[in-house]
C-alpha cells in the first residue's frame, strides 16, 4: 500500500472521534420519529433508474445511456409478475458531441440520462397506471446540474423542468438512498445547542443511524429552498425511513398523499437485510446499468467503421501500465 500509516491512523482517530460524538448525542437528544406499520400489498409499483457512461476522446465526447422502468404486480401481499419498459435490457443511447465546453460536458452527462429516465417515467404512467411510481433520487434535478446562462444546454434543462412538473401531478416518489442533507442535523442544532458544533457537520443519515429504530420515519420537513425549487415552483416533502436495522435509513420525497401510508407502502417492499432499497428500484438498477465493457463494444465497433483520429482515445487512455 502507498499510504503512510501515520495518514491511516490519522483518518481512522478522526472518524472514531466524530462517530463518538454522535454516539454520545444519541443518547442524550430525543428524534420526533413515528412507528410504521407495512401495509399488505395490492396493486402495481413502478420504478424508473438509468445506466451511464461517459467517456471524452480525441476530438469528441461520447455519452452511453439507458433507461429502464419495471412495474412489480402485488395481490394479497405477494408478487405476481414483472413487466418491463421498453424492454428488460432495452438498447443503449448514443450521443456524440464536439464543442461542448468542459462545463457542460459533465452537464451534458447528467442531463441527457435524466431526460430519458422521466421521459420513461411519463411513459410507463401511462401505459401501467401504477398505484406509485419510484424514481433513483429525489423528486428535483440537483442545482449542480443547472447549467449557466449562455449554456447550450440551457434548453434541455428547461424541458426538464418541464417533465418533472408533468411527473407532480402523478402519485411519484423519490427515493435518495444516499442523501447529503443536513436539514434535521440543522434543525437539532437550535434545539440542543450545546451540541451545535458537532451536529452542523454532521449529515443527516449518520445521526439518524443511531437514532432511529426499524420501521420508523421522521417527522416530515422540506428541502432547503433553492433557485432550482424556485424555478420548478412546486413544493416539496420529505421524511426519512429506516426498513432495517442492518442498514441507514433513506431519504423519501413526494409531492402529494399520506406520510404514514407512503411510508407503510415502502416498508412492505424493502428488505430487512444489509440493502433495504425497495425491490423494484432494485430491480430497475440492476437492468438499467451500464458497464465499461459496454463502452469497449461500442467503440470497437465505430473505430471498425471509421478509423478517425477525431475518436482516439484521450492519451492517459493509453498509458502503458
Amino acid at each position: 500500500m502507498m499510504i503512510e500509516p501515520h495518514q491511516l491512523e490519522r483518518i481512522a482517530r478522526q472518524v472514531a472521534k466524530a462517530e463518538a460524538e454522535r454516539k454520545e448525542i444519541a443518547r442524550k437528544i430525543k428524534l420526533e420519529s413515528y412507528p410504521v406499520k407495512p401495509v399488505q400489498l395490492n396493486g402495481k409499483v413502478a420504478a424508473v433508474d438509468g445506466g451511464l457512461i461517459r467517456k471524452p476522446l480525441h476530438g469528441f465526447d461520447c455519452l452511453l445511456y439507458r433507461a429502464v422502468a419495471v412495474c412489480f404486480h402485488y395481490k394479497s401481499g405477494k408478487l405476481q409478475s414483472v413487466s418491463y419498459l421498453p424492454t428488460r435490457k432495452p438498447k443503449i443511447n448514443l450521443e456524440l458531441f464536439e464543442n461542448l465546453s468542459e462545463l457542460d460536458w459533465v452537464y451534458a452527462s447528467g442531463l441527457y440520462r435524466l431526460e430519458a429516465e422521466l421521459r420513461l417515467a411519463l411513459e410507463c404512467l401511462k401505459s401501467w397506471e401504477p398505484d406509485w411510481l419510484l424514481l433513483d433520487g429525489p423528486l428535483y434535478p440537483h442545482y449542480a446540474e443547472r447549467p449557466g446562462k449562455g449554456s447550450q444546454l440551457k434548453q434541455k434543462w428547461e424541458e426538464i423542468l418541464g417533465l418533472y412538473r408533468q411527473l407532480y401531478k402523478q402519485q411519484v416518489l423519490g427515493i435518495v438512498e444516499d442523501s447529503r442533507s443536513q436539514i434535521l442535523c440543522s434543525s437539532l442544532s437550535r434545539l440542543y445547542p450545546e451540541f451545535k458544533e458537532v451536529l452542523e457537520r454532521s449529515r443527516d443519515t449518520a445521526l439518524l443511524t443511531l437514532l432511529m429504530k426499524e420501521s420508523e420515519r421522521t417527522r416530515v420537513f422540506e428541502p432547503e429552498e433553492s433557485i432550482v425549487l424556485k424555478e420548478l415552483g412546486q413544493k416539496i416533502k420529505s421524511f426519512y425511513l429506516k426498513p432495517s436495522r442492518h442498514d441507514r435509513p433513506y431519504r423519501v420525497d413526494f409531492v402529494s398523499g399520506d406520510p404514514d401510508a407512503i411510508a407503510g407502502l415502502l416498508l412492505a417492499i424493502s428488505s430487512k437485510g444489509s440493502y433495504s432499497i425497495p425491490a423494484p428500484l432494485i430491480e430497475a438498477d440492476l437492468n438499467a446499468k451500464l458497464s465499461e465493457e459496454d463502452f469497449e463494444r461500442f467503440y470497437s465497433a465505430l473505430s471498425s467503421r471509421i478509423p478517425s483520429v477525431g475518436i482516439q482515445k484521450l492519451r492517459r487512455d493509453l498509458r502503458p501500465i
